[in-house]
């Protein structure tokens, strides 16, 4: 499928997304797991690929552990768990004559204890967490006839404070009056406007109270603990699959700060697992597998699964969803997820001859391994063994990664 060409008709590009940010040419996603992730024009630096200035068709990682995105319109913003916010691309959009200096075309750390940003032409608006709004202006940016000094690749380089008891302000504009709005935790509503000084170090701006009694929206943070006690002795992969998906509201430890990585998972509880990556919505139905009655808590997950050609259950039409769940199984339901929802999985399989592998799984399986869900090394040799809810959510993670 070609992305890039006009689409007249909605088209799904990845799933488990908690934001996005449109730029002018680029888009960064915001995963429920705190992954970042862009497409679009890379021109300016804007999707942080380090020397690569081609367009992205497909969505590509660009950081984890994120709590939020901001884009301007050629620049991206991200903000970590720490507060740390990040920029990458350029604050000279489209501007002729740029000059290659001012490309950041990976991100750096930019500014700490940051809410919120909002990016203009050489300059950018900056909300901090004690709701103080500040501006950072570029080195080169001379426009207004002042230098607001360099950018803070570090926290040393000078800022100038604008005003407190900041709420929030508008997103991102090409205005060439550079006016901005500022809304205050009173319900007073500002235009911040950007003009010609004669101080060269001082930023010239004008703020004007055009509204009032504005009302506030609530956000609750949801913010959840990532880490289990008895992960620490598994590999680094498994470790950050079990909190990234954790994070993300898939997969729930077994105690509170348990998550029981080697016990073995049920093929109910993959199927919900998968059935919820997908995003797939649960019918009323327990799709007529003869061993599934309603006192069975996966009564709806088998009939969904069924219906979306997940979990087919076996030839006697049985679902067996409290027996353990092979990796062989694991896999070939895995694959049969990706085939169904990516727009990037590439549709023609090499197939080749595995050994021990039943005919119904060949194909799966090479889709697997030819789309890294799987090592060829590592898990060929023991697909038949029961799989672990560790070994589950590596694979799952993958998955997760894809769509």
């Amino acid at each position: 499928m070609n992305v890039n060409a006009p689409q007249y008709v909605p088209i799904k590009l990845m799933n488990n997304v908690y934001d996005a940010q449109l730029g002018s040419e680029h888009c960064i996603i915001l995963k429920t797991d705190g992954s970042v992730w862009g497409f679009g024009s890379n021109t300016y630096g804007q999707l942080g690929v380090n020397n690569d200035f081609i367009y992205k068709e497909q969505p590509i990682k660009i950081l984890d552990n994120m709590q939020d995105i901001f884009t301007g319109e050629t620049s991206s913003f991200a903000i970590d768990e720490n507060d740390i916010l990040y920029r990458w691309g350029s604050n000279y959009g489209n501007a002729v004559g740029i000059k290659e200096t001012e490309i950041q075309d990976i991100p750096i750390k930019y500014v700490k204890d940051a809410k919120s940003v909002n990016s203009h032409w050489g300059f950018n608006l900056i909300l901090k967490q004690d709701n103080t709004l500040w501006i950072y202006g570029d080195s080169e940016f001379e426009k207004f006839g002042y230098t607001c000094y360099p950018t803070g690749i570090n926290f040393t380089n000078f800022p100038y404070k604008i005003c407190d008891d900041v709420n929030c302000v508008s997103e991102w504009n090409t205005d060439q009056n550079h006016k901005t709005l500022i809304l205050k935790n009173n319900g007073d509503l500002f235009e911040f406007e950007l003009i010609e000084g004669k101080q060269r170090h001082t930023p010239q701006y004008k703020i004007e109270k055009i509204n009032s009694n504005i009302k506030l929206s609530i956000i609750e943070n949801n913010k959840k603990p990532k880490k289990f006690s008895d992960v620490s002795d598994q590999t680094e992969e498994m470790q950050t699959a079990i909190n990234a998906l954790f994070k993300a509201g898939i997969v729930e430890g077994t105690g509170e700060t348990e998550f029981s990585p080697d016990k073995p998972i049920t093929r109910a509880e993959i199927a919900a697992l998968l059935l919820w990556i997908s995003a797939k919505t649960d019918i009323e139905d327990n799709g007529g597998f003869t061993d599934v009655t309603e006192d069975k808590w996966y009564y709806h997950t088998a009939g969904t699964s069924k219906k979306h050609g997940i979990v087919l259950g076996f030839e006697d039409n049985t679902f067996r969803g409290d027996e353990p769940v092979s990796k062989l199984q694991m896999v070939s339901l895995t694959s049969r997820v990706l085939r169904n929802e990516s727009v990037f999985v590439d549709e023609e399989v090499n197939s080749k001859a595995y050994a021990n592998i039943p005919d119904w799984a060949v194909e799966d399986i090479a889709l697997a391994e030819q789309e890294g869900l799987i090592s060829a090394e590592k898990d060929l040799i023991s697909l038949n063994e029961d799989m672990t809810r560790g070994e589950a959510a590596v694979i799952l993670y993958r998955l997760y990664n894809k769509i």
